[in-house]
């Protein structure tokens, strides 16, 4: 049990639980991933995905497609106790709108806790399948925050090359655990004579410069706070006390900037004037939205102007506090609000900018999973009633939601709208679901996803769907090709009672068309005051599986443990154990292996799942004990995007690997 010095949180810290990353400036030099038990936990293993944005086919007519980037600076837990790869719990910041997010600052440090952050993996892994860069945060307190005028010097010390071997550390961390640059916040007052404060601002102006050329790829945000002279002194726009952060001459320093939150239009047009027009976008407007704040819609007009944005923005703290997050159904609501639909104050972000889609090559496949969820189903089989968050598990969910609502406020009679359904699922937490009054002979179109795929001669689609009353109305997509017309795809069965799998092939007219847009369709064949539907998949593909592809994965190889026994748990008294694991990954080119699961089997023979991931390390957070077994066995399978396993629950061939946990 550890008390922050954040504030009076308590965190109950597992024994051989992996923890995200934080260091000190003066040890950040002494970390190596070989010496460093939990960084293999914490490596991203989802690439940056190529997503694009089709303006034609936004949600909303008013949004603005010139380029103006939203740039989100969020936390995701607390600073020196996140656990690597998710917790078993659904209070959790679960952020699921990144088509309107270009880069995620991953917000966070404290002068008791640690003052540089390397992302927590399933963040990096959820925001890389979208096509959002990551970075990581260094933050130097203010004076009232428990600021160390040494922690500056050590962090732009110089070696004996005249080298910054910090900023070299930072290209070796990034590199390491898979992100995509580093936001510096540098808040700490420089005490000395005004000659040192601006030597002071001048290594960090140097210190930004060698990190570019060390990696020219990895990118760094600054923060306006420290002026030429070494002042903490915001300027809320870009000038000539700050720009040696921005560029040195004609020659970039920082990618990109975040202004502070006090800025006007003029200064928003006088930064850009000192920005020079090609980087007017490396200019972001600082929007406070801290505490559960909206933003006003005079803010937004200001820097995303109707007619070409002005700059881009970054929000700082879009994240929720403690009483939305453990209400998954208020959080989704309130996401719902400030990304998608708005409310009688604020118009929402789509209103400002139109979604990306990293939708843009086949094959596509979605669960709808959210990333967190009361319970967990495999191929629509409960297997664990637990909570759990791991947003490395998220798939890309639907990119038109300013027409949804929430599964708690569909009802009968009401509009048949979308919801996000975390009481059912195909595979993982969550699935869509539709529910509302349909008229008989009525369509109802929603579309769910944006795209940009080359349609195929045999391109296929696959919608796992239930309804509980099956019979009574049909269900079909709809397909936007880039011409703009839309075709119909009716499939031949309907809906039933359990999940099953609707399949078409897409109409031969359309091969060698762009898909644009995705769709569900549904017609009622009479007047229904209540009706439901509920998406557990949808998969995208170019024809079929080659037979000789179309085996089960192979399950992982090399299994090895380490196990620590729990005796002191104050919210878990049981006596039980958690458990390291880790094997050798395996690699498919077809149906290539999306993550493993750990299962174990309970009193009556039934499989209940402890763990997932799609790394080739995992943490159990429990494995307790069934009556008097001498050892407990782990059964890891190996899982393909569309719930694919190396092994059945009944355990056929390929099989599982196993591996025990001994009770002495």
């Amino acid at each position: 049990m550890v008390t922050s010095a954040e504030g009076t949180l308590e965190v109950y810290c597992p024994p051989g639980q992996p923890w995200a990353p934080h260091w000190y400036p003066d040890d950040v030099l002494e970390w190596d991933p070989r010496d460093d038990p939990d960084a293999r936990f914490n490596r991203s293993v989802v690439p940056l995905a190529p997503r694009c944005r089709q303006p034609r086919f936004a949600s909303r007519p008013t949004s603005r497609t010139s380029h103006g980037r939203v740039y989100s600076g969020a936390v995701f837990g607390h600073a020196a106790h996140t656990p690597a790869q998710g917790s078993p719990s659904a209070a959790y910041y679960a952020f699921g709108f990144w088509q309107y997010v270009d880069t995620l600052v991953y917000w966070g440090g404290s002068g008791g806790d640690g003052l540089i952050l390397a992302p927590a993996a399933p963040v990096t892994d959820a925001a890389h399948r979208n096509g959002v860069k990551v970075y990581g945060n260094v933050y130097f307190p203010e004076a009232d925050h428990g600021d160390r005028p040494e922690w500056l010097h050590q962090f732009v010390v110089k070696d004996a090359r005249g080298d910054y071997p910090v900023a070299r550390q930072l290209v070796r961390i990034a590199r390491y655990y898979g992100f995509d640059g580093w936001f510096i916040n540098q808040e700490s007052p420089h005490r000395g004579d005004d000659g040192q404060g601006a030597l002071l601002a001048k290594e960090f102006q140097c210190w930004i410069t060698h990190l570019r050329e060390v990696d020219p790829g990895l990118e760094c945000m600054w923060y306006d706070s420290m002026t030429k002279d070494g002042r903490i002194l915001w300027q809320d726009e870009l000038n000539a006390e700050n720009v040696m952060f921005f560029r040195d001459g004609d020659t970039p320093v920082a990618h990109s900037i975040f202004l502070n939150y006090g800025w006007n239009s003029k200064q928003l047009r006088d930064s850009v004037t000192c920005a020079t027009e090609p980087r007017r976008y490396d200019v972001a407007a600082g929007l406070d939205v801290e505490a559960g704040k909206f933003p006003t819609n005079a803010r937004c007009d200001a820097a995303l102007a109707a007619q070409r944005h002005v700059v881009s923005v970054a929000l700082f703290r879009p994240d929720w506090n403690p009483t939305v997050l453990n209400d998954p159904e208020i959080l989704h609501a309130k996401e719902l609000e400030l990304w998608a639909k708005g409310n009688a104050d604020w118009n929402g972000m789509a209103h400002y900018v139109a979604e990306h889609t990293p939708v843009v090559s086949l094959p596509f496949v979605t669960n709808f999973n959210a990333g967190h969820g009361n319970a967990y189903w495999a191929r629509g089989v409960k297997v664990s009633s637990a909570p759990w968050n791991n947003l490395s598990l998220q798939d890309v969910l639907p990119t038109y939601r300013t027409a949804w609502t929430t599964a708690g406020a569909q009802k009968a009679g009401g509009a048949f709208a979308p919801a996000l359904d975390l009481g059912d699922a195909y595979e993982g937490g969550s699935s869509v679901r539709l529910r509302g009054a349909l008229a008989k002979g009525t369509t109802t179109t929603h579309f769910l996803y944006q795209c940009s795929v080359k349609i195929g001669a045999d391109t296929r689609i696959t919608l796992v769907v239930k309804s509980p009353t099956p019979t009574v109305a049909a269900v079909g997509v709809v397909l936007t090709t880039d011409d703009g017309a839309d075709t119909v795809v009716d499939f031949a069965a309907r809906p039933t009672t359990t999940w099953s799998a609707l399949k078409a092939v897409v109409p031969a007219p359309l091969a060698g068309r762009t898909l644009t847009r995705l769709g569900i369709r549904v017609v009622a064949d009479q007047d229904l005051a209540d009706y439901a539907v509920s998406l557990g998949q949808l998969v995208l593909r170019d024809g079929d599986i080659p037979k000789d592809h179309q085996d089960p994965p192979e399950p992982p190889k090399e299994v090895a443990i380490r196990c620590w026994r729990v005796n002191n748990d104050p919210a878990d008294p049981e006596p039980h154990q958690t458990a390291r694991l880790s094997w050798q990954p395996v690699n498919r080119v077809y149906y290539p292996v999306h993550h493993y699961e750990v299962y174990r089997k309970d009193g009556n023979g039934g499989l209940v799942l402890l763990a997932a991931t799609p790394n080739s390390v995992c943490f159990v957070p429990r494995v307790a004990r069934e009556g008097a077994e001498d050892s407990t066995v782990l059964h890891i399978a190996s899982v393909t995007a569309e719930g694919r396993r190396s092994s059945d629950r009944t355990g056929r061939s390929p099989g599982w690997a196993c591996t025990e946990v001994p009770w002495a």
